[in-house]
């Protein structure tokens, strides 16, 4: 489109001129029908687009009891437990990925829960300048919303929005809402267990869904600009496409952690059941490491948590039978040795018990330093060393 008709569009949409509908270029009207879109009313012209999906019946018991916490993976950020249907999800295409007053973000995707269903609402906006009316719907739609839900979003999504509602001179409606970022949280569950915690990589291996044909974020920006010069939409259907399903994925991903926090014990993934057991432990939640112990009793990384829990809290029996346990770890092994000495010395005070801890650490030290001389024990030797010798004084 050229610069006269853009800025006809302009004054058009301004005024509220029923002409308005007369100018919209092709190019907009095949997305309107690729997508059976409409414009909300005669003064707009951004395209809004609205599905209703009704989600599968592994996420209706979810729905229905419309409650789920995230006290463990929120790290106490929440502490109260979350009405679903209180929740906003969103996703940002955008003309840039660094961020700044110069970068727009062309296409707005949101999605809630509403009557056991999930709705998707997208808005684009086919150029430059139709923010303002944009805006306005947002503050109606969506202004009553507690919590905002995002992949990513706490370091770009977020910032870059609330930017563009103060440069509109609107209020900033979703910097009230408590912002939750599900790739932290993501993180905190798989981390351990694939390379990537991105969103692409958690769609193929929690959801089960894994995309055909859809456009790299990189390309993105460089789409949206073709579109502007010269109206291609190609490119826009797949970035429109990507936005959907990106939304959709946070809305089953939100039920699906929801749901491992509220039924941990249900897992049978070894590495997301230790990551449950850290973060129970960071947060001294007794409670849930403990019910662990059904699925993870004989695990040494188990083990190794609870010792170190129970050191804490200063229940020194406990923890004395935990690192008897893990004296015949391969991976805990001297530092159950270190332990039980540091327990019998200080605690106990029977430095005959805590001298034989320590020389038996220090023979199996040197004997692995004799049999590979490769391996850099020094530090540990020392350490051992200096316990024995203040040890020896002690008795002498």
């Amino acid at each position: 489109m050229n610069i006269k008709k853009r800025l006809d569009q302009y004054k058009s949409v301004s005024s509220g001129s029923k002409q308005s509908q007369r100018i919209i270029p092709s190019s907009l009207v095949s997305l309107k029908e690729y997508f059976s879109a409409i414009f909300p009313n005669e003064k707009t012209s951004y395209l809004f687009i609205e599905k209703k999906i009704r989600l599968s019946s592994d996420f209706q018991k979810i729905l229905i009891e419309n409650q789920l916490k995230f006290q463990l993976l929120s790290k106490k950020q929440i502490n109260i437990k979350i009405k679903i249907d209180d929740c906003l999800f969103f996703d940002l295409e955008t003309t840039g990925l660094m961020g700044g007053t110069g970068t727009f973000a062309f296409l707005l995707g949101f999605g809630f829960f509403k009557e056991n269903n999930f709705y998707i609402h997208q808005y684009f906006l086919p150029d430059y300048g139709m923010e303002y009316q944009l805006f306005e719907r947002l503050q109606e739609q969506y202004g009553r919303k507690k919590y905002l839900v995002s992949y990513n979003g706490k370091s770009f999504d977020l910032p870059l929005l609330n930017t563009r509602f103060i440069m509109n001179r609107f209020p900033q409606i979703f910097k009230k809402m408590v912002h939750i970022d599900l790739l932290h949280l993501s993180r905190r569950l798989w981390k351990d267990s694939y390379q990537s915690c991105n969103l692409g990589t958690i769609e193929e291996k929690i959801l089960n869904r894994r995309r055909e044909g859809d456009i790299p974020g990189a390309f993105i920006p460089q789409a949206y600009f073709n579109f502007l010069n010269n109206g291609r939409i190609h490119d826009i259907i797949k970035i429109i496409s990507h936005n959907y399903l990106d939304i959709l994925s946070l809305g089953e991903l939100f039920l699906v952690l929801g749901e491992i926090e509220n039924n941990f014990l249900e897992i049978n993934d070894r590495k997301v059941l230790l990551r449950i057991a850290r973060l129970a432990y960071e947060q001294n939640n007794k409670t849930v490491l403990l019910a662990l112990k059904i699925k993870l009793k004989e695990d040494d990384d188990y083990v190794f948590l609870l010792a170190s829990f129970y050191k804490r809290i200063k229940d020194w029996k406990i923890a004395e039978i935990q690192w008897n346990k893990l004296i015949s770890s391969k991976n805990y092994h001297f530092v159950a040795l270190e332990e039980l000495a540091k327990y019998h010395e200080h605690k106990t005070k029977d430095s005959i018990k805590a001298i034989q801890f320590t020389e038996r650490a220090l023979n199996q030290l040197n004997t692995i330093k004799a049999l590979n001389n490769y391996i850099n024990l020094d530090t540990s030797i020392d350490s051992f060393r200096r316990r024995l010798n203040r040890l020896n004084k002690k008795i002498s």
